[in-house]
């Protein structure tokens, strides 16, 4: 463990939160890349004078070069990459994972709960929360300054008649992943004003209520919504300007703009899982998302329908594109014949 300190001990500064931050997940968990590029981003680890000015990096891209830099140093492995480059899933070997929890608690950024910790006195404050049990009972202790909550599947599954997630005012990152036994609504959102990273996936054989104030988040920048249910997004998606990162599932559909003078989504960089409809096509051929880099559509259309609405598409500079049936390459030239 000593060797594995010093190996953390002589990361540049701006590498040592984002390695510390692996301690949030499970044992062996393959880590999306991109998620835990845009949790960093959400907890504010890329350094500002790196992205923001003209010409500069986006904060994702600068992200791909801190993990870049943590593979280099043997710190992170590498599970899998993508088609077109870069790394696609990664992962932390137990003993640098066990390291990441011991530093992090020690400077008192993240608290790790197992069951077998959980029911422990704790005294600390930390600033993140990750819980890889049943935290039913305990959440509703947490206090309310906390700033990041990690809620993985755990034992002893049981369903909340009241919501466990009241009164986090002060909260920037929530990540709920396979909790049955948590309830999210409305009431909830509505404190959570500081809102910037909201994950939320249920199991696919479960109910699913979407909250419709998720549309009231005004800090909001990546919204993963991986429910498998229909749920309607509301208008007030054209007010959330932070948002950088949408994905959906089951084909949801994006309201139309306001024609009088419709929002322009300038921050939007990914639009994953949107259906292929007559709206979506308006907004491409009205510039809506100028700045989009990731777009995957889902459609239920005949194909020359599809390719009709693809004809409605502007040129756009999107480095991936897909839909549910058609291949990469071939939405790819959809898009760069388009007008």
């Amino acid at each position: 463990m000593d060797v594995l300190k010093l190996s953390y001990d002589y990361l540049p500064r701006r590498l040592k939160p984002c390695f510390l931050y692996l301690g949030i997940y499970p044992e062996d968990y393959e880590i999306p890349a991109k998620e835990l590029i845009q949790l960093w981003i959400a907890e504010g680890f890329i350094q500002p004078h790196e992205s923001g000015t003209p010409n500069a990096p986006e904060p994702e891209d600068v992200g791909e070069d801190y993990l870049g830099e943590l593979v280099d140093r043997s710190l992170i492995q590498v599970t899998s990459t993508r088609s077109y480059g870069g790394v696609k899933t990664c992962k932390v070997h137990d003993l640098l994972r066990e390291l990441c929890i011991l530093e992090s608690k020690a400077n008192n950024s993240l608290e790790v709960f197992t069951e077998s910790n959980i029911h422990a006195n704790n005294t600390s404050n930390p600033h993140r929360l990750s819980f890889l049990c049943n935290a039913q009972s305990y959440v509703s202790s947490v206090k309310p300054d906390t700033r990041s909550l990690f809620f993985f599947a755990g034992a002893g599954r049981t369903n909340c008649k009241e919501s466990c997630l009241k009164n986090f005012q002060s909260i920037q990152v929530l990540h709920l992943q396979d909790q049955v036994y948590f309830t999210l609504d409305s009431n909830d959102l509505e404190t959570m004003i500081h809102l910037k990273y909201l994950r939320l996936k249920r199991p696919a054989n479960r109910k699913v209520y979407v909250p419709y104030y998720i549309w009231n988040l005004p800090k909001l920048e990546t919204l993963d919504l991986e429910v498998w249910a229909p749920f309607t997004i509301l208008d007030g998606f054209w007010k959330l300007d932070r948002l950088r990162h949408v994905y959906v599932r089951c084909s949801t559909k994006l309201p139309p703009a306001a024609p009088q003078a419709p929002t322009i989504l300038w921050n939007l960089q990914t639009l994953y899982g949107v259906a292929l409809d007559q709206t979506i096509a308006s907004l491409f051929s009205n510039n809506i998302f100028p700045n989009l880099r990731k777009l995957a559509l889902q459609y239920g259309s005949r194909k020359d329908e599809t390719d009709s609405l693809f004809s409605r598409f502007s040129k756009k500079k999107i480095e991936q594109a897909c839909t549910s049936d058609y291949s990469s390459a071939t939405l790819h030239e959809l898009l760069a014949s388009s007008t």
